[in-house]
């Protein structure tokens, strides 16, 4: 079957990217990726339309329509491109620019979107609405509609996507609005905002472990359940614990309002308790089909700290850590993996304090995992004014 050409747009760089891998590779999705930077990546499937029920770190799938090296060569094939077959006399439509940091021409700009306004009055829209870009990062490199206002709306979303050496048009084909993770985020009955985890974090963290359905997870420092309900969303059977008692009760309740509303099958099996993550014994030895999970986040902090602070929160996190990772050794399956994430602190020099992560798994029988193009820990997007950011580390047991 001849591969197709399909654009992703991410919302979390690095994570995004290997979230997309982890998946299409638990779908067996034939897959080659093209091209990527942190707002996005172009690449090549037989299918990509089912990934996207499971994606959390994106926002947007298209499919490729046009591309070219010379800005005349793509306008002669954005001509020559059939992109509509009938559209609503009141279609509305907008553009969506990716990578305008890679010397996209304002001028060419307005050319492919006369072209479009152009192709879509012809496809039968003659009163369209034109509807303007609700999101800008320069930054990022970015112009667009925002997956919420493209689904919620009903817009066509054209993309128009500039690599370093090429030119992409896309048709929005899939979209992965926020509404449904801020629903589980804002709308659960039990909250705990100092130990929050956003559920599209949570999401990409489930998928990095590749599990299929009827699979079981552990979250061991469950929290809230953010981890666990997103697994749950996906039919995964789900354990979780917590030595806070108050905690695994607030996660019953979470997991049983996505029940009642729902949200996840009779089939899934969730099973919580008050333990000690650091002593997993009492579990069957090589029992657990995955871990994922957020130990110890170091608290809020009002001030970027001295690297002497620094290292002086991370002592305690860090001898957790390294019990956990003992006692988690124990219980997962051979080649089952952890999607775990570690802390940073940013200094006041603006670097950042960190685990010693060979030191880490020092002693222990867990390794990183190898996947190509991909060094751990992979960071979290985080804002300039961040003091404590998120890493995430792949580890499997060999």
């Amino acid at each position: 079957m001849k591969l197709k050409k399909f654009s992703v747009i991410f919302a979390n760089g690095e994570l995004s990217r290997l979230e997309l891998i982890a998946v299409l590779r638990k779908l067996g999705t034939e897959y080659r990726i093209e091209y990527y930077e942190d707002s996005f990546c172009i690449l090549e499937a037989n299918d990509l339309v089912k990934a996207a029920k499971y994606l959390g770190g994106s926002f947007k799938l298209g499919e490729v329509v046009a591309e070219a090296q010379d800005e005349n060569l793509f306008m002669g094939k954005l001509h020559a491109t059939k992109m509509f077959e009938w559209l609503d006399q009141k279609a509305s439509w907008g553009l969506s620019l990716y990578g305008i940091n890679n010397n996209l021409d304002p001028d060419f700009v307005q050319d492919v979107q006369s072209a479009v306004g152009k192709k879509v009055r012809d496809a039968g829209a003659r009163k369209a609405k034109k509807v303007l870009p609700d999101i800008t990062s320069v930054n990022e490199g970015i112009r667009e509609l925002s997956s919420a206002i493209v689904a919620e709306k009903n817009v066509i979303d054209v993309q128009l996507l500039k690599s370093k050496d090429s030119l992409f048009l896309a048709l929005t084909i899939a979209t992965i609005p926020s509404t449904s993770f801020q629903e589980r985020d804002l709308k659960r009955p039990y909250q705990n905002s100092t130990i929050s985890l956003s559920p599209r974090i949570a999401r990409v963290l489930v998928n990095m472990t590749m599990l299929n359905e009827g699979q079981r997870l552990l979250d061991p420092f469950c929290g809230t359940g953010t981890i666990l309900m997103e697994a749950a969303v996906l039919n995964i059977n789900v354990i979780g614990f917590d030595k806070d008692s108050q905690k695994i009760k607030g996660t019953w309740q979470n997991i049983n309002w996505l029940r009642d509303a729902g949200r996840i099958s009779k089939n899934v099996h969730a099973k919580l308790q008050r333990r000690d993550a650091r002593d997993l014994r009492f579990l069957d030895r090589d029992s657990i089909d995955a871990i994922a999970t957020e130990p110890i986040l170091i608290p809020a902090l009002k001030r970027f700290p001295s690297e002497e602070e620094a290292k002086d929160m991370l002592l305690d996190s860090f001898k957790t850590y390294k019990e956990f990772l003992r006692s988690a050794e124990y219980v997962l399956k051979r080649n089952g993996k952890i999607a775990l994430v570690i802390p940073y602190i940013r200094l006041s020099t603006r670097k950042k304090a960190g685990f010693d992560v060979e030191q880490l798994l020092e002693g222990i029988n867990l390794q990183m995992a190898k996947l190509n193009g991909f060094t751990f820990p992979i960071l979290a997007r985080y804002t300039q004014d961040q003091k404590v950011i998120r890493g995430v580390l792949l580890l499997e047991k060999p």
